[in-house]
């Protein structure tokens, strides 16, 4: 069903029927919210063989909720208005017998068919198939769908397995990969590595909040045993935000933490939603059998790209660099020494820090297929690119001066935007000014946040950020195919044999 709006009706309909405005406005409230979900209701199917589906066009997440919350002591509450900021109505009720559908926010019509496709496939499971493996299902979506070409993947070449849990123990030793060697996060939120093996004693105390370990994902043979999703809401460095805002960035991180998840049930890959201990914050973890980081790492990037979210995915390599350690990631139940807040574990749908029994599934990816090497042509060696931006010539990559015409948004966008004013200013462009002129093209641009975001990277010297690194923090805004330095620069192809430590908080 196509619902454009919520139901209409006259601001003055129950005023004789009522003793005051207030009264009348409530009611009025409430009769929209009675026939609008009246009319959504009838999308359903009696037999419910069919999935429900509404496009509630022209409805905010806010009027969505409102129509669909219903059970005993519902009530509407209107609050006083304010001056240049939309009527708010809050619903409320005892939740009881009475379901409610999942509401997803789209940006558009496309991301709404996008994730219609995405339900629809999720109830094309019979009850008596659900634990068998998804090719049950695959040939009955259309051949040339990008979705049915990711999860064709899955069901081909990936096999599950469960494993028993019977302890908080049992799940750290199944995410440590190395025991040899540990980080320790300190009050300010950062990590000191720690070269002890990790004992019983050590992982007593994380349980017991007294320390907190950091565990690195890759083992010495560059194989990793779980992949992670790292969606949190933090607040960005040296910016003032304001209400809105912060509401705005908590909203995102549930949104995406939500989109995540039900796409993961979808394509029937089995998952462990971990609560990190910042505020909206969350690890999403698959295990895995022990793989080549490479086949993990392209596994956990083609699942963010279908999904459509900007979020960190570990491993963020494909291999350990020359320190031989490589991206960490603080382990499960653990204490924030920020927040002073305890990470969570969803256990049949709550969130504990502690459990005892429970059973989880281990995909084997192995086999998952990774893109066809580039077949490399003799080209003649370029070892810049010249390009013209503002008046004034330089050599940046090409990578680079398409990012000024992408709207650099997000983690991967500010990544984007300190690699794009530190290759300017090394290739010459001394000029503060121009420097953030660099950045008129983008819709949040302040010339005061960009002056001071333009002092703050040039204010030490430093290179060039790496292709490699571009390619692994910034890949929504990065690509590599034609560029010659992608293909011939030999300078480019040593870069990739390591990189940076990474860590996750």
């Amino acid at each position: 069903m196509i619902a454009v709006g919520v139901a209409n009706k006259p601001s003055n309909a129950f005023d004789v029927i009522t003793s005051n405005t207030e009264e009348s406005k409530r009611m009025l409230h409430e009769s929209v919210h009675c026939d609008t979900w009246q009319a959504w209701s009838r999308v359903k199917d009696p037999n419910g063989a069919v999935p429900s589906l509404v496009f509630a066009l022209g409805c905010t997440v806010e009027e969505c909720n409102a129509v669909t919350t219903w059970g005993y002591k519902r009530r509407v509450v209107i609050e006083p208005y304010k001056e240049r900021q939309k009527k708010k109505i809050k619903v409320s009720c005892e939740r009881g017998l009475i379901t409610t559908p999942e509401i997803i926010k789209c940006k558009n019509f496309e991301e709404m068919i996008k994730e219609a496709i995405k339900h629809k496939l999720s109830k094309q499971i019979p009850e008596n198939q659900q634990n068998l493996p998804i090719d049950n299902f695959l040939n009955k979506l259309p051949e040339n769908s990008k979705i049915s070409l990711f999860i064709n993947n899955i069901g081909r070449f990936c096999t599950k397995k469960g494993v028993c849990l019977r302890s908080s123990e049992d799940l750290l030793s199944l995410v440590l990969n190395r025991t040899d060697v540990f980080a320790q996060q300190n009050p300010k939120g950062g990590y000191l590595k720690t070269k002890i093996p990790v004992n019983d004693f050590l992982i007593k105390q994380h349980l017991e909040g007294k320390m907190t370990i950091g565990a690195y994902q890759f083992n010495p043979d560059n194989k990793v045993k779980w992949i992670c999703f790292d969606i949190d809401s933090h607040a960005p460095k040296n910016t003032v935000e304001t209400e809105e805002d912060v509401k705005r960035r908590n909203e995102l991180a549930e949104t995406n933490c939500t989109k995540l998840c039900n796409f993961l049930k979808t394509i029937d890959v089995p998952y462990l939603l971990e609560k990190s201990g910042s505020p909206h914050s969350y690890h999403i973890w698959i295990f895995v059998e022990l793989v080549d980081g490479k086949i993990a790492k392209q596994f956990g990037t083609d699942i963010r790209k279908e999904v459509g979210i900007d979020c960190e995915v570990f491993p963020k390599q494909e291999k350990i660099g020359k320190d031989g350690y490589g991206n960490l990631v603080k382990l499960p139940l653990a204490t924030h020494q920020i927040h002073k807040t305890e990470s969570k574990i969803q256990v049949n749908g709550e969130f504990v820090t502690s459990f005892s029994n429970i059973e989880l599934e281990v995909l084997d990816i192995s086999k998952y297929p990774l893109p066809k090497p580039e077949v490399k042509t003799k080209k003649p060696v370029s070892k810049a690119v010249t390009t013209e931006h503002a008046n004034y010539r330089t050599k940046v990559r090409p990578c680079i001066e398409s990012a000024l015409k992408m709207q650099l948004t997000g983690t991967q966008g500010h990544f984007m935007r300190i690699a794009v004013c530190r290759e300017y200013y090394n290739s010459g462009v001394r000029d503060l000014e121009k420097l953030v002129d660099l950045y008129r093209g983008q819709n949040d641009f302040s010339y005061e946040e960009s002056m001071k975001g333009v002092l703050s990277i040039i204010r030490k010297e430093s290179k060039n950020v790496r292709c490699d690194r571009l390619r692994a923090e910034a890949s929504n805004f990065v690509n590599c195919l034609g560029c010659p330095l992608y293909r011939d620069d030999a300078s480019f192809r040593a870069c990739n044999r390591g990189r940076v430590e990474e860590i996750i908080v």
